[in-house]
C-alpha cells in the first residue's frame, strides 16, 4: 500500500478509493451502491424505491442469513420470470449492457444485483444460440 510521508518517520497509508472500484471483473455488468451512480456513465437503478421491475420483491429478515435467503428466493422468482417470458423483466433487462452498471442500497453486501447481472449473461449467451 503506498505511504505518505507526514512527518519524519511517521508513514501513513496514501489515501485510495476502494468504493470507486473502475476494475471490470467479468464481461457483465457490475452492481455497485447507489451513491456512487455519478462516477459511472451507464447505470440503473435495480432497488425497490423506483419500483423496478428487477426490484427485490423480498426483504431480508434475520440478518446476512436472512440475506442469503432473500437472494435465493429472489433468483427462483426471476428464473420463473424469465421462463414464462414476463414482458417487463425482458425490457428491463434488454435496457443492460456489458458495461452498465446496476445499482442497489445492499451493495456491496450480496445483493440480488448479482443475480440479475448472471441472467443477463445467461439471457445474452441463450439468445446467441437461438435458445430464447
Amino acid at each position: 500500500m503506498p505511504t505518505l510521508e507526514t512527518d519524519p518517520g511517521k508513514n501513513l497509508p496514501a489515501w485510495t478509493s476502494l468504493h470507486l472500484d473502475y476494475s471490470r471483473v467479468d464481461d457483465r455488468p457490475q452492481v455497485k451502491h447507489v451513491r456512487n451512480r455519478s462516477a459511472y456513465d451507464r447505470t440503473l437503478y435495480v432497488g425497490r424505491l423506483d419500483r423496478s421491475p428487477l426490484g427485490n420483491p423480498f426483504r431480508p429478515i434475520g440478518g446476512e442469513h436472512g440475506r442469503a435467503a432473500c437472494i435465493k428466493k429472489y433468483r427462483a422468482w426471476l428464473w420463473q420470470k424469465l421462463r414464462s417470458r414476463d414482458k417487463a423483466v425482458l425490457a428491463e433487462l434488454d435496457k443492460v449492457t456489458a458495461d452498465t452498471v446496476l445499482l442497489c442500497h445492499c451493495s456491496p453486501k450480496d445483493c440480488h444485483g448479482d443475480v440479475i447481472s448472471k441472467a443477463w449473461k445467461w439471457l445474452q449467451r441463450a439468445r446467441e444460440h437461438g435458445i430464447y
